[in-house]
């Protein structure tokens, strides 16, 4: 045990002897009594490691002034100067809630005794950066540090970060012993980083080509073929004759059977029940028809004839009328 911490021992067993966790005005808790207990007699025989935890533990359950002087012991003897000074200050605030005057008087006296005693150990470190622009932040110890002003840390190593809008941010280390202040200045440059270049934007495609309209060739004349007429004419002149022969196989059928029922002469005389006139007539028209047909299929017969011979050389007719003349669907009326 150091110089510093044998001096320190009386003063660990006053604080054990005046208040232990339960003093407060709001009740003991028996679990954090228990806890300080056995760490202030872990920490009489020397064993450190053992003792500081179960205070600790106490802590959590029930803060109180006493509890948090012997953690500032603890803190001390691994050689946290500056952790042990900042939870002695804290129990002075932690003792105002202590009950009873003479005991608050005494833990206060104490804990006053202890930031004394530590405040010439404490190391000190003042950071300064030039230049200094709005945003300047300095990082260290799980934390952000003021600029310029000497802050209480720890003796030991310590990381810095050191970062401002529009510089390089730079990381320094400084190891701090007892009792030292030391004034870190750093110089942040502009940054350098060269911005990309905008972005050009890409070429547009070229517009897909508008298909031009293609000409329709207008549909030839056929050099030679039979007039549509010819073919219709044909086509008529033998209804005709298909109605003629019809009926006059119907007029030949009325003579044969008047024949038979009034003989040659077509005299029926002998049965004066029949009456043959109708029938007559019936066959005379038949035979007119027959004739009328048969002369007309045989002139649209000859007609289409005509055509077919005639106008094998000559455009049809229905071509001419048909075809487009300005492109588009022809026809052809040749056959």
């Amino acid at each position: 045990m150091s110089s510093d911490l044998r001096r320190a021992a009386p003063i660990a067993g006053l604080v054990a002897l005046l208040v232990a966790p339960g003093a407060r005005a709001d009740g003991p808790d028996a679990v954090a009594s228990e806890l300080f207990r056995q760490g202030r007699a872990l920490i009489k025989q020397g064993k450190w490691d053992e003792g500081c935890p179960k205070l600790e533990a106490s802590m959590k359950r029930f803060p109180a002034a006493s509890t948090q002087l012997n953690l500032a012991l603890c803190a001390e003897q691994e050689g946290k100067v500056a952790t042990a000074w900042a939870m002695a200050r804290r129990a002075r605030v932690l003792n105002r809630e202590t009950v009873g005057r003479s005991r608050r008087e005494k833990l206060d006296d104490v804990a006053a005794d202890i930031v004394a005693r530590l405040d010439a150990r404490l190391p000190r470190l003042r950071v300064n950066v030039v230049p200094e622009v709005e945003g300047t932040k300095v990082t260290g110890d799980g934390g952000e540090l003021p600029l310029g002003v000497a802050v209480p840390l720890d003796p030991g190593p310590h990381a810095l970060t050191i970062s401002a809008p529009g510089r390089e941010s730079a990381a320094r280390s400084v190891t701090l012993k007892e009792g030292e202040t030391l004034a870190l200045e750093v110089s942040l440059p502009e940054t350098t980083s060269v911005a990309p270049p905008p972005e050009l934007a890409p070429e547009p495609d070229p517009p897909a080509p508008v298909p031009l309209p293609q000409p329709v060739a207008p549909t030839p004349a056929p050099e030679g073929g039979t007039p549509l007429w010819a073919w219709i004419t044909g086509g008529g002149g033998l209804v005709f004759a298909g109605l003629s022969v019809g009926f006059a196989v119907d007029a030949a059928a009325i003579a044969a059977d008047l024949e038979e029922r009034c003989g040659d002469d077509l005299i029926c005389d002998e049965d004066l029940s029949f009456d043959p006139e109708p029938d007559n007539r019936r066959k005379n028209v038949r035979t007119g028809l027959a004739i009328g047909f048969g002369a007309g299929g045989v002139i649209a017969l000859t007609a289409a004839v005509v055509g077919l011979v005639v106008g094998v050389d000559q455009p049809s007719p229905l071509t001419s009328w048909v075809s487009p003349s300005g492109g588009g669907l022809g026809y052809r009326g040749a056959f």
